[in-house]
């Protein structure tokens, strides 16, 4: 027998996703089409800036996620375990938000 409450979730689930518009280009091309992993890094790449180019607070967000890495990075060390995966991120993200606000001052 069909459970009425699950089948009206996944309706009313799907129905909002379809009014809202939730589906994004790179989804419906990497969907469409076989893409090779580095196509799809691209498109996924190419995504983000779009929408990061888009959100006067990208760097500011960036930066903070880098503080927060990097206080866990301490964290993991006093326990005593290896934290370069944290300090990677940290890195990555300080670098992109140093490129996103280099990018902002060249657009204004």
């Amino acid at each position: 027998m069909i459970n009425h409450r699950s089948l009206w979730a996944s309706t009313a689930a799907l129905s909002l996703l379809l009014i809202s518009g939730v589906t994004t280009p790179s989804l419906g091309r990497a969907a469409e089409s076989s893409l090779t992993e580095t196509e799809t890094v691209e498109i996924r790449a190419d995504e983000e800036q779009r929408l990061a180019s888009l959100d006067t607070s990208y760097a500011k967000q960036q930066r903070q996620l880098a503080e927060q890495y990097a206080k866990e990075a301490q964290l993991v060390a006093k326990q005593g375990g290896d934290p370069a995966p944290l300090l990677q991120a940290a890195a990555y993200f300080n670098k992109k938000a140093d490129e996103q606000a280099a990018k902002d001052k060249t657009d204004k």
